[in-house]
């Protein structure tokens, strides 16, 4: 029993894929749906069926805008229609193409999320792509001929946006501008602050070379004046000791007089 429940689990989920390959699904996910109902591994099929769901409502979305965008550029391409409707039939087409743009980038990551089985809806992906290229050219040439008409009601909205982003250059211009000048009066000022600590350097250079000069002129006084005290007392000892001479001898002198007169005394 086990055996063929398995089996027929197998089998309707090759009939699932060959429905999603198809087109069909909202079959393949019913498909599955019950298929994970009788399988205890309905925790990995349910993410399929989410995937399916999903990827099949943003193709209905599509198909339904593609649909609105063909029926919109009619109305617009109307000649005995108002003139506001037929302009408001164009702007109204233009909101679905980007509308459609987005649902065709989210059926790409679904299908991407996808895996293997997503490969097989890659040709209709570029079909889409193709069939909404192809709407963006009607619109756009339906957009021509209200021109043509004189119903370019968006034209004075181009023009204000344009108004707008030329201002805004503008402004953007004067702010670069300002800054180019408050750049340059800061370099220059930076110039004349070099300039001047330039010219203190040199004025501290010249300061310190004189007091070299100064200390140089210092130490050769101290020399000097070291010799001519050296001199001076070399010159006292001198006199010192010719004076002790002087005494002597005349010590020495007057007692060989002192004798001699004795003896002539006696």
């Amino acid at each position: 029993a086990y055996r063929n429940q398995r089996a027929w689990h197998v089998q309707s989920l090759g009939d699932a894929r060959v429905l999603q390959h198809q087109g069909g699904f909202l079959e393949a996910a019913t498909l599955i749906w019950v298929a994970y109902l009788a399988s205890a591994d309905g925790a990995k099929l349910c993410a399929v069926v989410t995937t399916s769901e999903v990827f099949a409502s943003y193709q209905e979305d599509y198909d339904r805008l593609q649909n609105s965008i063909r029926d919109k550029v009619a109305a617009a391409l109307t000649k005995g229609s108002p003139s506001e409707e037929r302009s408001t039939a164009m702007r109204e087409a233009a909101e679905d193409h980007q509308k459609a743009e987005r649902a065709l980038q989210q059926m790409e990551l679904e299908v991407k999320s996808m895996g293997a089985m997503g490969a097989s809806i890659n040709p209709r992906l570029r079909a889409y792509r193709t069939d909404l290229a192809s709407s963006r050219r009607r619109i756009r040439e339906a957009e021509t001929a209200l021109q043509r008409d004189g119903l370019a009601l968006d034209a004075p909205r181009e023009d204000k946006v344009s108004s707008d982003t030329f201002t805004r250059m503008r402004v953007g211009t004067r702010k670069l501008e300002d800054a180019k000048r408050s750049a340059l009066e800061a370099e220059e000022i930076g110039l004349d602050v070099m300039n001047d600590l330039h010219s203190q350097r040199e004025g501290i250079m010249k300061t310190k070379a004189h007091l070299n000069d100064v200390e140089e002129t210092l130490s050769l006084s101290k020399r000097i004046l070291t010799l001519l005290t050296y001199r001076t007392q070399s010159n006292q000892a001198m006199v010192w000791c010719i004076a002790v001479l002087l005494t002597i001898a005349v010590l020495a002198v007057a007692y060989l007089k002192m004798q001699k007169l004795a003896a002539s005394l006696r």
